[in-house]
C-alpha cells in the first residue's frame, strides 16, 4: 500500500504534470499511465519506509499528510529522468532532510511508537519583560 494514491499525485501537480511524466516513452499518450504512477508511488513508499521503519511500527495505519506529499515530491523525482528539473530536484531533496529528522528523532510523524495520533495541546504565549529602569520617581530629581 502507496502513502500516496495516483489522485493525490494528480491533485498535486496537476493533470498535465502527471500525463506527462507517467508517459515520457509515449509524448503522444493523451491519459495518465495509471499503472506506471502507482507503481512509481509504490516505489516511494518503500524508499519512505526505510527512512521511518526504526521509529514507527509499519505499516502505519494513519498516513500522517505530510507522508502524502513527500511520497509524491519522490515519485515525482524518481519518474521526473530526463528532465531533472531544478524544483523537482530541490523538492525531492526537502522531502530526504525531512525523512531523515523523523528517522534521527529530531522530528516525528504525529505518532508514537505505537501508531497512536499524539495529541497535540495549543500553548498560549507567556508575555513577561523586565521592570522599567526608567520611572517617573527615578527621573524625578533629573
Amino acid at each position: 500500500m502507496s502513502y500516496a494514491t495516483v489522485e493525490d499525485f494528480i491533485s498535486y501537480f496537476g493533470q498535465q504534470e502527471s500525463l506527462e511524466l507517467s508517459n515520457l516513452n509515449d509524448p503522444m499518450a493523451t491519459e495518465v499511465n495509471l499503472p506506471l504512477l502507482q507503481q512509481h508511488l509504490n516505489y516511494a513508499t518503500a524508499e519512505i519506509n526505510g527512512y521511518i521503519a526504526g521509529n514507527y511500527n509499519l505499516p502505519l495505519p494513519t498516513i500522517p499528510q505530510i507522508l502524502i506529499y513527500h511520497t509524491c515530491d519522490v515519485a515525482r523525482y524518481r519518474m521526473d529522468i530526463y528532465k531533472s528539473r531544478e524544483d523537482v530536484v530541490d523538492r525531492y531533496e526537502r522531502a530526504i532532510a525531512y525523512l531523515r529528522d523523523v528517522s534521527r528523532g529530531i522530528v516525528n510523524l504525529g505518532l508514537d511508537q505505537n501508531n497512536v495520533e499524539v495529541e497535540t495541546v495549543a500553548l498560549e504565549p507567556a508575555y513577561f519583560s523586565a521592570l522599567p529602569v526608567f520611572t517617573i520617581d527615578s527621573l524625578r530629581d533629573f
